[in-house]
């Protein structure tokens, strides 16, 4: 038994450099994967040398495995459920750590003396999900969008476009006048486009399962320009003026982070 935790361990510290590889080049190096993976190699060497503490080490790490990529898990039902190729990347690990949970779990019950209870690895397991589920009741993030605003001066209200591509834009409605102030004398204006732009504006996004609840404008930058604004206090938006692209406010997930 001792053989085949460690080579699942293994396996499982390789999924974790491809994983750390892959977001290198993508998303960029996540930290939780880079402590899992860490944590992984630690327990694996100490193992060779104290099986018990190397043992000790490898079950709390996969702990923390198994409740990360259950919060995956929880992404890809809520937000993306047909992605059949994550679905495979991330059940993955799941698989691996349930397996090398359930193998350490019945090693020391032997040792003990004591009788392996399936009822634990399913409670275990139950409640990992409910945790990694219930991360998802109340997420904050921050996203940075292309920020057009429209004013007219004869309307006490204004129009705000956000955009991360020409095909994937939301608008919403603030009838803010210190807002009104700021971006008229902080935004870039254009000859041929009507309307003030903030490039690179951070906006402040809370969402409950698949629901967006909040926004707030934090402020923008121009990196071209070496200009940054940000704001005192952020300006919430009205969400009942929302509409357009909503996928784009969802939560950022992204693996190997």
């Amino acid at each position: 038994m001792k053989y085949l935790i460690s080579i699942l361990t293994f396996l499982l510290l390789l999924y974790g450099l491809l994983a750390l590889f892959a977001s290198l080049f993508s998303t960029g190096l996540g930290i939780f994967t880079l402590i899992l993976t860490v944590g992984t190699f630690i327990g694996l060497i100490t193992s060779i040398f104290n099986k018990r503490v190397g043992w000790t080490i490898i079950f709390t790490v996969i702990i923390g495995w198994l409740l990360r990529y259950l919060e995956h898990v929880s992404y890809l039902l809520l937000y993306d459920p047909k992605n059949e190729a994550r679905w495979i990347i991330v059940l993955i690990p799941i698989l691996l750590s349930l397996s090398i949970f359930i193998l350490i779990y019945k090693a020391r019950q032997e040792k003990t003396g004591r009788p392996f209870r399936a009822k634990f690895i399913c409670l275990t397991f139950l409640a990992l999900a409910s945790l990694a589920l219930a991360s998802f009741l109340r997420k904050t993030q921050t996203q940075e969008f292309n920020c057009w605003y429209f004013i007219e001066d004869n309307q006490d209200d204004f129009k705000i476009s956000f955009s991360v591509t020409p095909k994937h834009i939301f608008e919403i409605r603030s009838n803010s006048k210190e807002l009104k102030t700021i971006i008229k004398r902080e935004a870039i204006t254009y000859d041929f486009r009507q309307g003030y732009y903030c490039p690179e504006t951070k906006l402040r996004i809370v969402t409950q399962l698949k629901e967006v609840v909040g926004l707030k404008i934090m402020g923008f930058r121009n990196t071209d320009k070496n200009k940054i604004i940000k704001f005192d206090k952020p300006f919430e938006l009205d969400l009942k003026t929302l509409k357009g692209d909503q996928t784009i406010l969802q939560p950022n997930f992204t693996l190997g982070d």
